[in-house]
């Protein structure tokens, strides 16, 4: 019995080829094929609203008799899937898979406007408010050892529409308090934390001053509000003001806003308080000044 299984043990072993590489020896093709089966289903996981379309592995895959391995270096069923699981810098086999996953997705609502001459040109007001409605969306999903690689949208379902809101928009002219051309400093202290020009792959329209949370900020002109509130975007809460002859400054970010659309500010008034709204990574004031419409660099224009 010892001679027979000395002699089983120096029987070639069959290995598993991958991308032409011996990788690991195993004492039968069933073996390995089963290996390779359990390798294949440990990511071929089905989440809740998700169905496997196709599992594949990346790699060139093939199971063949051993040239150098012998039956008696062989690894067990259990230790050669742990092994190709884990690799050495990384696994052995990708497997790739593709799933029909289903989301439900809302869907965004629109606004309508319509003019106004109650409210003060430039002044928005929610009339009524917008519905988001839904759908289910179908995507095409590709994962490479249970990681999303790639999605794609492949198809969707509406199950609700969407209901636009309704806001007035203001026509009433405002009356414009012309400023006297020399600008204050919007805070008491001024900290530089993002200047003007280029940033990154963009452009800062502004610059940046650090102050804590509820600083004041004052009109560095007098002049006009022309816009008070939410700017529905990266600005968050903003003040804009009006001072004549196409010179205009903004205050953006803010916590509190102080003035109203058609307030006349006088110069070193307060207007707001410093805040982080909109897009904004800590508490700032971001000040701009245009001149007919283009930003300019603050610096160049306050009076310290």
């Amino acid at each position: 019995n010892l001679l027979r299984a000395e002699l089983e043990g120096q029987m070639p072993a069959v290995a598993i080829y991958i991308d032409g590489a011996e990788v690991v020896a195993l004492q039968s093709e069933e073996e390995a094929q089963d290996v390779l089966d359990r390798v294949l289903n440990y990511y071929q996981v089905e989440k809740n609203g998700s169905r496997i379309i196709s599992a594949e592995y990346k790699e060139n895959v093939s199971v063949a008799r051993s040239d150098t391995l012998r039956r008696k270096d062989a690894m067990s069923a259990d230790d050669a899937v742990e092994y190709i699981l884990a690799g050495t810098a990384e696994p052995f086999l990708h497997v790739r898979m593709v799933e029909e996953v289903h989301a439900t997705e809302a869907i965004e609502y629109d606004t309508v406007y319509e003019n106004t001459e109650t409210l003060w040109k430039g002044e928005i007001q929610i009339q009524s408010a917008g519905v988001e409605g839904s759908r289910d969306a179908v995507y095409a999903v590709e994962s490479e050892n249970g990681v999303e690689v790639s999605r794609e949208l492949v198809g969707a379902t509406v199950l609700s529409e969407p209901v636009s809101a309704v806001a007035l928009r203001g026509t009433k002219p405002l009356s414009i308090l012309v400023g006297s051309g020399s600008f204050v400093t919007p805070m008491s202290e001024m900290k530089l934390s993002s200047a003007f020009g280029s940033r990154g792959s963009g452009r800062h329209s502004g610059a940046d001053y650090w102050n804590p949370q509820g600083t004041p900020i004052y009109a560095v002109d007098q002049g006009t509000v022309y816009y008070a509130g939410d700017s529905q975007g990266t600005y968050g809460n903003i003040v804009r003001i009006d001072h004549g002859n196409g010179y205009e400054t903004w205050y953006a970010h803010c916590d509190t806003i102080l003035v109203n659309v058609g307030d006349q500010v006088s110069q070193g008034q307060q207007i707001a308080t410093v805040g982080r709204t909109g897009r904004a990574t800590g508490y700032h004031l971001h000040f701009e000044v245009r001149v007919n419409g283009v930003a300019q660099d603050p610096e160049n224009f306050l009076n310290y």
